[in-house]
């Protein structure tokens, strides 16, 4: 085996940290805009459930989002990936 020098390393130190720094500035929500507070943070607590594979807690969130907004975009495109579009 060759022997990695110490130039190499830092180079491979450096490079590694440039690739995975831009995952610490990444966010997990889409951009949601509404007026209502209450939608946002509904859309948020949605989402959660949506990452945790909770189908059901995520209709149920939804819904009272939508209800705080009637036209609050996000709302209507989480309820897309509903069986039970109503």
């Amino acid at each position: 085996m060759k022997k990695i020098t110490l130039m190499k390393q830092v180079l491979l130190t450096v490079l590694l940290l440039g690739m995975v720094t831009p995952l610490i500035g990444q966010d997990l929500y889409l951009p949601a805009t509404t007026k209502s507070k209450e939608a946002k943070v509904l859309y948020t607590e949605a989402m959660d459930a949506f990452y945790d594979v909770e189908f059901a807690k995520l209709e149920k969130l939804n819904q009272k989002a939508l209800e705080a907004d009637p036209n609050f975009f996000m709302g209507y495109f989480l309820q897309s990936f509903s069986l039970n579009n109503s």
